[in-house]
């Protein structure tokens, strides 16, 4: 599963799951484009943010993979074992 998140500046927003990427970017460059608007953000869990976006607004969208990877150690599974967690 890829997990996306929209920085505006300093703010850090989770996006929700599916979100539309292409679109969130055109929204923004749409914004700059004409002086600065408002752009519209659903989250995690429902929340929604209305964000203005103006040519000095630092946006940046980033994605990470959260797929869980368990794996044994030798001799196959242990009482415990290590869950590697990409980063």
């Amino acid at each position: 599963m890829t997990h996306a998140t929209l920085l505006i500046n300093e703010q850090q927003i989770s996006l929700r799951e599916g979100a539309d990427l292409d679109a969130l970017r055109g929204a923004i460059v749409a914004a700059v484009r004409s002086g600065g608007d408002f752009v519209h953000v659903v989250g995690v869990r429902g929340r929604t943010f209305d964000v203005l976006i103006t040519a000095s607004t630092r946006a940046t969208i980033r994605t990470t993979d959260n797929t869980l990877e368990a794996t044994t150690g030798e001799g196959g599974w242990a009482p415990t074992m290590e869950l590697d967690f990409p980063r």
